[in-house]
């Protein structure tokens, strides 16, 4: 009978824990323990809490039947101590944490751990959250096949545990690209257990022991044991603080070895102390100009490791570029590209243009141009000069700045309703790169002289809808290049390289315009149009202090929208053309403006010269040989025989000198 009544009040005493199922998504607070069973899932959302005034907030340990559980916490859980207990616990157990795991409920407790899987094999663990011990924020014990992987933080506060404990068992793996502290040791493997085997950590972040006066970044104990298969990889920013001390292996040099491998990526300088050094191997991995020595506890060096005790001085500083004035180059060149080339119609003469291109957080451009004809008795072809100014300042702080000059030729054919139209040029560029290294915000110009040159092809045809009014539709294409020479940035954490190169870049698409005329002579043009732009370059070859970082060209198969206005007035002496366009193009905003004013002025053949007035029969035999000179020009153009013309010409040019012979002579007998 004592017996039945003894189970009675165990049965209640364990069911007024509380014992609630993991299999269940928390969204409120609970203050009671949830016990797991097999193959369980316990999800904690961010709105949701689990907090316990006493031990084991979260059971999943085989004393309760749990196996194959898997805790995901956006929320808050936390106890007095061994918050979430794995123990013994069968099958494969895994953690998720982007929230919060502690101890809080008993911060100071020496026993205080707030993940415990002591006795499991295969145990994954994922934090990017905080996970807080007292003593022991993950605490291993007997514990085979172990991931911890940590983009958070992992921390204790004690003065002799440890933020990850781990000992007595074999594979473990600990990733880390956060922070992994604790007041004395940061990371400790083995101990008077026994020691763990085959332990690779990885790391990208900062492992420390914070504040003790015998503080260890990490510890290997094995306690007159003998570890083996241990390999700490540093990559990135990896880096330490607190002395790594290792085990002297029982006594042993040279039996087993603690691999450091030291990994391409590793970009910064830093010099870890280690102790028992004597059986540290160095796996160098390490590129371009970085490398590493050895030196021994005065930071002497000591190439044969044969001191116990001393550092590894890694040399691994990078540097550090965005190189934003290499990747957005090509989009800013067909930028000023299609600035020039829009300069250039068949109304404008000379033109003025200014234009601002915004790429959002990435950099403003400004340009500024000029472009303007000059004439030769050849109706073939219209040459014309053009200038611009191009600045590009990127938010990083880099710049590239250019000042371009081309001569350019242009051709108008019509042929039956369509009109063909080509425009090439061929020009200098004098550019200016100001290079940034963007840990130390160093800054350094420097100028090269490139060349480049681009053609523009246009077939459009008129849509005449009345005497006013007309459509254009217009097929436009553009194809440039520009060569851009070697050149060396010497920052102080090491050499910038750029390779020369030759950007292609190649744009196609099509514009519709509508035209209207008006009885003041005015022409009002609005505009639309779509293009597909490309670069048709390789990526850009860059060394940085020994290391290669190519960038590859931004603008790549994008799509750009435009859309403008042009007003123009045109008469036999005067010419004005204004003309606003807006593009866009993935993310890219461009604003143009240009202007074009011409004034045409004709000597008058009637005006009067020293205040006498001009012979009348001396005007018309001039008009005779200004036709004669324009038949000439006009019979060069057409195939015509130009030899008529040259005869009528000398006549002519007999005549007037016989006529001022005889004004001559009349003028010496009125003076007689």
């Amino acid at each position: 009978m004592k017996k039945i009544y003894l189970s009675l009040i165990l049965f209640f005493l364990f069911s007024s824990l509380g014992h609630a199922t993991c299999l269940k998504t928390v969204t409120t607070a609970l203050t009671d323990v949830q016990t797991c069973g097999a193959s369980e899932t316990l999800t904690v959302k961010s709105t949701g809490s689990i907090v316990f005034s006493g031990s084991k907030a979260v059971r999943a340990n085989n004393g309760v039947g749990a196996s194959n559980t898997t805790v995901i916490n956006h929320g808050l859980i936390s106890a007095t101590g061994d918050t979430i207990n794995m123990k013994s616990a069968p099958g494969t157990n895994r953690i998720t944490n982007s929230g919060t795991i502690n101890t809080a409920q008993n911060e100071n407790a020496s026993s205080s751990t707030a993940v415990l899987v002591q006795k499991t094999n295969d145990t994954e663990i994922v934090n990017s959250g905080t996970i807080h011990g007292g003593k022991y924020a993950i605490q291993g014990l007997e514990t085979s096949d172990i991931a911890i992987t940590n983009s958070g933080t992992i921390s204790a506060n004690n003065t002799t545990g440890a933020a990850i404990y781990l000992t007595n068992g074999t594979n473990a793996t600990i990733t880390n690209t956060g922070t992994i502290t604790n007041l004395r040791h940061g990371i400790r493997l083995g101990k008077g257990h026994g020691s763990l085997n085959n332990a690779t950590i990885i790391n990208s972040g900062l492992i420390a022991g914070t504040t003790h006066n015998d503080r260890n970044s990490i510890y290997v104990s094995d306690d007159n044991n003998v570890t083996s298969g241990f390999n700490l990889i540093t990559k990135g920013e990896g880096h330490y603080d607190g002395k790594i001390l290792l085990s002297d292996q029982n006594g042993t040099t040279g039996v087993t070895f603690f691999d450091f491998t030291l990994d391409c990526s590793i970009s910064r300088d830093q010099t870890i102390e280690i102790h028992e050094k004597q059986n540290m191997r160095v796996i160098n991995n390490l590129c371009g100009n970085d490398t590493y020595e050895i030196l021994d506890s005065n930071l002497n060096p000591d190439a044969d490791n044969s001191e116990t005790n001393g550092y590894l001085r890694i040399y691994g500083e990078d540097l550090d570029i965005d190189s934003h004035n290499k990747k957005y180059r090509s989009e800013i060149f067909l930028s000023n590209l299609n600035d020039i080339f829009n300069s250039v119609s068949e109304e404008k003469k000379s033109s003025g243009y200014y234009s601002v291109k915004k790429r959002d957080n990435i950099y403003k451009s400004e340009t500024s141009g000029v472009t303007g004809d000059f004439k030769i008795e050849n109706d073939n072809f219209t040459p014309f000069l053009s200038y611009s100014s191009q600045q590009a300042k990127f938010n990083n702080g880099e710049a590239l700045d250019s000042e371009n000059l081309a001569i350019g030729l242009k051709k108008d054919i019509d042929y039956e309703k369509f009109k063909f139209s080509v425009v090439s040029i061929f020009g200098l560029t004098q550019n200016k790169y100001l290079d940034l290294e963007t840990e130390t915000q160093q800054t350094i110009s420097k100028e090269n002289l490139g060349q480049f040159a681009a053609v523009n092809y246009k077939v459009s045809k008129d849509i005449k809808i009345d005497d006013s009014q007309s459509l254009n539709i217009e097929v436009d294409g553009k194809y440039g290049l520009r060569r851009l020479p070697t050149y060396l940035t010497s920052f102080t954490d090491g050499d910038l390289s750029v390779d020369d190169a030759v950007d292609q870049v190649l744009s196609g698409g099509f514009n519709v315009e509508y035209s209207k005329s008006f009885e003041n002579g005015f022409v009002l043009k609005p505009y639309t149009g779509l293009s597909l732009n490309q670069t048709l370059s390789e990526k850009i070859d860059i060394v940085a202090d020994g290391e290669r970082k190519d960038m590859a060209h931004y603008m790549d198969d994008d799509l750009a929208v435009k859309a403008g206005l042009n007003i123009s007035k045109n008469t036999d002496d005067f010419g004005l053309n204004f003309n606003l366009e807006f593009n866009e193009q993935n993310g890219l905003k461009d604003s143009q403006v240009s202007i074009s004013l011409t004034k045409v002025i004709q000597n008058n053949i009637s005006k009067k010269i020293e205040g006498l007035p001009i012979d009348p029969e001396l005007e018309k035999l001039f008009d005779q040989l200004q036709l004669a000179k324009e038949n000439e020009r006009l019979a060069e153009i057409s195939g015509r025989a130009v030899e008529e013309n040259r005869i009528m010409k000398d006549m002519i040019i007999q005549l007037i000198k016989e006529n001022n012979k005889l004004k001559t002579e009349r003028n010496l007998l009125l003076k007689n």
